[in-house]
């Protein structure tokens, strides 16, 4: 019996979500891992829900980081962007939550 593979339309893609360490942002992250792209986990103060939700996405075979930045503040948004383009080169979806 052939194993099925999971159908992942996003996959190759970087996905950005903004204020993804709860709720909407969150379950969007997920959904977009699940889907095949490398997720950046944004947020502003909770690093532990971050990484849990990041721990999520890569239990469910996804990949991807963490990134701290109050997205209010230009300097810290350019860091992060900064940071993105080093470890993934470009951002393909923005989920501005």
């Amino acid at each position: 019996m052939e194993l099925q593979r999971k159908y992942q339309p996003l996959n190759g893609r970087v996905a950005l979500v903004t204020g993804a360490s709860r709720g909407i942002g969150a379950a969007a992250a997920k959904r977009l891992g699940q889907g095949g792209a490398s997720i950046i986990v944004n947020y502003h103060q909770n690093r532990p829900r971050a990484e849990e939700v990041l721990r999520d996405i890569k239990l469910a075979g996804g990949q991807g980081m963490i990134i701290q930045a109050d997205v209010r503040q230009r300097d810290q948004v350019e860091r992060m962007v900064q940071a993105i383009a080093q470890e993934f080169s470009a951002v393909d979806i923005l989920v501005n939550n």
